[in-house]
Formats: structure tokens, C-alpha cells, sequence
């Protein structure tokens, strides 16, 4: 199995008034924390979900943006899901400060080829997907619209 990891941030925050990944947690600002913990998966690529032109990403990251932004997380979620090459996707949201590598590397675990995790609930539930999680499949396959169907939907 092969593995892309991307950080999503491609939010306004517009209720904090302040880049939620510019914000320092335990003297490090949270994007860095967040992409260190993402590197340490060791994926074949690392993406970060966001508008154009984030000041703080490094450079060299590969920034990818939403086709329709303004509509949350599911918008960078979907562009992955259009653009991914590898066998999973593995996403993680700016501002979980909590998560760690072992976690994410625990939940890659459970996934199999074919089959990936997400974790509705504790702990995560693996494929066959559960009916929110199809329903949220359909979503994401509708925006990307030419992807080929799944084994598990068959």
C-alpha cells in the first residue's frame, strides 16, 4: 500500500480572527507541528489542502486548492481524493493539535488494500463502510466525478 498525506487548512478562520495554523502550541507553531506529524508517516507524497499562497507553508510543499472553495473540509478532501495516485489518502485537519504519528500510523494500520478507515467514531470502523460514511463517499466520488468505482461499492 502506498500512502499521500494531507494537511487541511484551507479554512478563513474567520471566528478566531487570527490563521488557526499560525497559532503556537508547546512553542511550535501548528502547522509545523502538524506537518512534522504527518513526515513521520514517511508518505510517497505530502500535500497541503489550502488557498493559494499560504505564507507559512514551506516551500516545496505541494498546495493543493479547491476546485469550489468556501465549502469546507470535504472541498480539499475531494480534490485529493481527484488528484491522488498513491493507494490512500490519509487526512488530518489543522487544528487537532492532540493527534499523534503513532495514532495515524495505527489507523494506516487498520486500512487494507482496497479498504481504507474512517474513524466515525472510537474505534475506527473499517470497511465495509458504515451508512454516513457511503453516504459521505457518494459526495466526494460525485465531486470527482470520473473515478472508477471502488471494489467495496461493487
Amino acid at each position: 500500500m502506498t500512502l499521500t498525506t494531507m494537511l487541511l487548512a484551507g479554512g478563513s478562520s474567520r471566528r478566531m480572527r487570527v490563521d488557526k495554523a499560525t497559532l503556537m502550541i508547546a512553542g511550535e507553531p501548528l502547522w509545523q507541528r502538524q506537518l512534522r506529524v504527518l513526515s513521520g508517516l514517511r508518505p510517497e507524497t505530502l500535500w497541503v489542502s489550502g488557498q493559494s499562497g499560504l505564507r507559512w507553508c514551506p516551500i516545496g510543499t505541494e498546495i493543493v486548492t479547491d476546485k469550489m472553495p468556501s465549502r469546507g473540509p470535504l472541498s480539499g478532501v475531494a480534490e485529493g481524493l481527484c488528484l491522488l495516485k498513491t493507494s490512500h489518502l490519509l487526512v488530518l485537519a489543522i487544528d487537532l493539535p492532540q493527534m499523534t504519528t503513532n495514532h495515524l500510523r495505527k489507523l494506516f494500520g487498520l486500512a487494507k488494500p482496497g479498504k481504507g478507515v474512517i474513524p466515525l467514531r472510537l474505534p475506527p470502523l473499517r470497511a465495509p463502510l458504515s451508512t454516513p460514511a457511503m453516504c459521505l463517499f457518494k459526495v466526494l466520488r460525485s465531486y470527482c466525478c470520473n473515478k472508477p468505482e471502488p471494489a467495496f461499492m461493487r
